[in-house]
């Protein structure tokens, strides 16, 4: 089956409906393809409304936005009005994730290793070395009852996130004590996580299964929210792909907000592809520049409809963890061969095996460490080297016990003068051409071309 972006059904608003995407020829070249499992099911809505952060955001005063960055969340005051999301775009980005690697796998020759790290690059939140749910956080159940008489969810609304907004609207002063203080960032780090770090499949309930990573509001900060992040994700990546089993179209599950930018992210998109230079990543995705990287990362491909992807970019050029863990100049690693056929779909208690194996100090958790490939091939494409990094990565793949050797920069200097000179006369002698092929326009009645005195450059004969 395949899955169509721009369609009906694709995109989700604040209020839970759907949209059918833009009118006319913008909706159409965004009618392409992507390719799914089989028998996906009916896609709904998403419970992830980083909306609803936003606006409450653009009420907070001063003082309130100081608490929340404070506790590490400061991240979370740069999201921006994300009304709409792709859900089908999301729903395959679930379903590529291969959950016992951590990885995002696009081809059969491409996959991207994402980690704690790079959610902390994302939204700008706490990635400490403490556990969310781990032994640092036990807490006695009276301390819970405590806090959660404190923000009100008590009673008939024990899990709502409409009464943890109105502890979050109530008004905070330099006068306020310390336990108000207290309560609005705790409320705060609920909120951000039931709209959208690790949403529920309900409307407007939040599952808090970490009171004791909140038990100390100057503690927050120094609790690994990102591990919690990525497992939410992993776990929601484990629910589409063992397929929906619910009646009704499919709530999508998790923070797949995070799977869209850092996909996104680590694509070579030409002209649109973002340098890496504001933090957190989120603050530069607004809805139509994802709307736009999304159309220029996917396109059909051929009379049949098969869809084709943006290669990653090379590790050196982004700011993730992937540029410390794959070799140089790498476009992604190496993705197994039938990875999903070949695994079955791990329980959600395999998914949290990878931060078991990160704590056992394995730097790729779920695979092991591959010895770069040093065989020279006997026929090597030179059209694949012809960009910026081409010449570095052709001296690794032909010359590879050079690499770390002073000579290798010596040779890359060299090389860069040389292209340097090249593109300055190429430059100039195309203009000179141009001024020459001019004057010949005003003097052509004088000398004819056919008389007229030439020269060769580029492959074509120009007069002089």
């Amino acid at each position: 089956m395949h899955i169509y972006l721009g369609q009906k059904g694709g995109e989700h608003s604040e209020d839970g409906s759907s949209h059918g995407g833009m009118q006319g020829q913008s909706a159409r070249r965004e009618d392409v393809l992507l390719e799914s499992a089989q028998g996906q099911p009916e896609i709904g809505n998403s419970r992830l409304s980083p909306g609803h952060i936003y606006r409450l955001m653009q009420t907070f005063s001063q003082l309130k936005r100081d608490l929340v960055t404070a506790i590490g969340f400061g991240g979370m005051l740069c999201i921006p009005n994300l009304t709409k999301l792709n859900l089908k775009f999301s729903l395959w980005l679930l379903n590529q994730v291969y959950v016992e690697t951590q990885t995002i796998v696009l081809d059969d020759s491409h996959m991207i290793r994402f980690f704690d790290e790079d959610v902390e690059k994302v939204f700008g939140i706490p990635c400490g070395p403490r556990k969310v749910d781990g032994r640092d956080a036990h807490v006695s159940p009276e301390s819970v009852a405590f806090m959660r008489s404190s923000l009100g969810l008590v009673d008939k609304e024990p899990h709502s996130l409409k009464r943890v907004e109105s502890v979050l609207a109530k008004e905070l002063t330099e006068s306020s004590s310390r336990l108000e203080q207290e309560c609005f960032q705790i409320a705060f780090v609920i909120y951000v996580m039931g709209h959208l770090l690790a949403p529920s499949l309900k409307h407007d309930y939040v599952s808090v299964d970490y009171w004791g990573a909140l038990k100390n509001a100057d503690h927050i900060i120094h609790y690994n929210w990102c591990n919690y992040v990525v497992r939410a994700v992993l776990d929601a990546a484990i629910k589409v792909q063992s397929g929906w089993h619910g009646k009704g179209p499919m709530t999508i599950p998790g923070c797949h907000l995070f799977l869209q930018v850092f996909y996104l992210d680590n694509m070579d998109l030409g002209c649109y592809t973002l340098p890496h230079k504001v933090f957190p990543r989120i603050k530069e995705f607004n809805s139509e520049r994802m709307r736009v990287m999304i159309r220029q990362s996917v396109h059909s491909g051929g009379p049949d409809d098969i869809c084709a992807f943006a290669m990653p970019r090379i590790a050196e050029s982004v700011c993730y963890q992937r540029r410390y863990i794959e070799r140089s100049m790498s476009s992604g690693e190496v993705a197994k061969q039938n990875w999903r056929a070949a695994s079955t779909i791990p329980s959600t208690s395999s998914a949290h095996n990878v931060e078991e194996q990160q704590k056992a100090g394995d730097c790729t958790p779920g695979v092991e460490t591959t010895p770069p490939n040093k065989s020279v091939p006997e026929v090597v494409d030179i059209g694949r080297f012809l960009n910026p990094g081409g010449f570095y990565e052709y001296l690794k793949l032909k010359y590879p016990d050079i690499i770390g050797c002073d000579v290798l920069d010596l040779m890359k200097r060299h090389n860069a003068k040389c292209v340097k000179h090249y593109t300055e006369h190429h430059t100039m002698a195309r203009t000179y051409c141009k001024h020459c092929e001019d004057s010949c326009d005003i003097c052509n009645e004088v000398i004819p071309w056919e008389s007229s005195p030439r020269c060769w450059f580029g492959g074509s004969e120009t007069p002089i």
